[in-house]
């Protein structure tokens, strides 16, 4: 299926300072447009920082252990039973019965085309993209929230919903049969671990990622409040820097050894 050019986010992640790169999910026939795509263990998101770089994952069956995104992303329905055990031995259901529940209504991602990339949004691959994923800050989130219900007059569906699942479990989600049409995400202990700790995700339909980057000045993004919430949490954290922190280069070696830790180092 052909999509128009995808949407220009440039405005937005103006307005709400977002630094990191987005991240698309593409189901590709060819993976050369991509350039060099990596792999990274144990988890998909232990590729945060191979993304900060700017680099791609190549998704496959057979060069990652991590059971959860062989079933969830690569559609090995042989590891239903096993991914099940997993859940139920972190406690996260009630019962076996309740996660076979869910399993049911939540099918895993068969992809359309050979590959499956994800990584940062990259130019001339729109036709094969299938979600954006914003890498965001509690502050971030709260106004992109805001944002994917700017439209919405009804209550009988939400835009917004924060579903159970892991990481890529969630990801899926949106991939296969989203129940809205913006997902947060990253609220998984299990894959936390692989993010720094004020990083949150919000998994958006190429339609919610248009309607997004379609806020303008005159939409609330620009107004007095969100500019209020960014101001106090900047001097927040200034109050909160150590006063008499020293440069590296200035920190004093005892014995020769590590440098003395001062709190800035921390």
């Amino acid at each position: 299926m052909s999509h128009p050019m995808l949407a220009n986010p440039a405005r937005i992640l103006e307005i709400l300072r977002i630094e990191t790169p987005l991240i698309g999910v593409y189901d590709a026939p060819d993976t050369k447009p991509f350039g060099h795509l990596v792999q990274v263990e144990p988890c998909l998101f232990s590729a945060f920082e191979n993304w900060m770089g700017g680099e791609r994952l190549l998704i496959t069956n057979t060069k990652y252990t991590c059971t959860g995104l062989r079933y969830w992303l690569c559609g090995e329905e042989t590891l239903r039973k096993q991914e099940a055990s997993l859940i139920g031995e972190q406690k996260l259901k009630t019962s076996s019965s309740v996660v076979n529940r869910w399993m049911d209504a939540q099918p895993p991602y068969h992809r359309e085309h050979s590959h499956l990339v994800i990584g940062p949004l990259k130019e001339d691959q729109e036709d094969f993209l299938r979600s954006v994923t914003f890498l965001v800050t509690p502050d971030q989130l709260s106004a992109l929230v805001l944002g994917a219900q700017y439209w919405t007059s009804s209550t009988s569906g939400w835009p917004v919903m924060v579903p159970f699942g892991t990481g890529c479990a969630q990801m899926a989600q949106m991939l296969t049969c989203p129940l809205s049409e913006a997902l947060v995400g990253g609220t998984a202990p299990c894959m936390r671990e692989h993010l720094p700790a004020d990083v949150l995700l919000l998994t958006v339909t190429l339609h919610m990622f248009g309607l997004l980057c379609a806020l303008d000045d005159d939409t609330f993004f620009s107004g007095p409040e969100v500019r209020r919430m960014q101001e106090a949490h900047s001097r927040k954290r200034l109050e909160s820097q150590p006063k008499f922190a020293v440069p590296w280069s200035d920190r004093i070696c005892i014995d020769g050894g590590e440098p003395f830790r001062t709190a800035r180092s921390q």
